[in-house]
């Protein structure tokens, strides 16, 4: 390496650009109040549904790692929110949500959508403020969405075609 010598100032100089890349990166937050479609700009977002009766609907082209955590903000009061696929594409959600019980749906056999319907991911009537279901973007040519999550009590959210 050398005797060559470092003085204070590039010595500042390095620590300052470390501190600055190992700041804590936080995710932009959307809080959704009414029916609303997700687009690929919306992608690393965490989303807080902060009504009921709520319809999120995810965007329609699948690009792989794209992403949302959608977050209850409240205790379920009168009607299900729901996260949708679009009504034109055919879709698949796969993975799992879990409980303090147990696992269910989709799991190992995906849901499947078909061109004349789409995909709802409910959080119904025993659902909390802070259950979640995470999308992350996966085959594109099938429009298919891995799926995962947690809620505090069983049947928190539901799957459906």
């Amino acid at each position: 390496m050398g005797t060559k010598r470092v003085g204070w100032a590039r010595i500042k100089s390095l620590i300052n650009e470390n501190t600055n890349a190992l700041k804590i990166q936080r995710n932009p937050i959307k809080v959704i109040t009414t029916d609303t479609v997700l687009t690929a700009a919306d992608s690393g977002k965490i989303i807080f549904l902060d009504a009921n009766d709520i319809e999120v609907t995810l965007p329609h082209s699948v690009s792989l790692g794209m992403n949302f955590r959608v977050i209850m903000a409240d205790n379920y009061d009168t009607a299900a929110s729901t996260v949708t696929s679009s009504a034109d594409s055919v879709t698949y959600f796969r993975g799992a949500i879990s409980t303090s019980t147990s696992d269910h749906l989709p799991g190992a056999n995906p849901v499947a959508g078909t061109s004349d319907n789409y995909l709802g991911a409910s959080f119904g009537a025993t659902s909390v403020a802070g259950d979640w279901i995470e999308f992350i973007g996966g085959d594109s040519n099938t429009n298919s969405w891995f799926v995962s999550g947690h809620v505090s009590a069983s049947n928190g959210v539901t799957f459906s075609v």
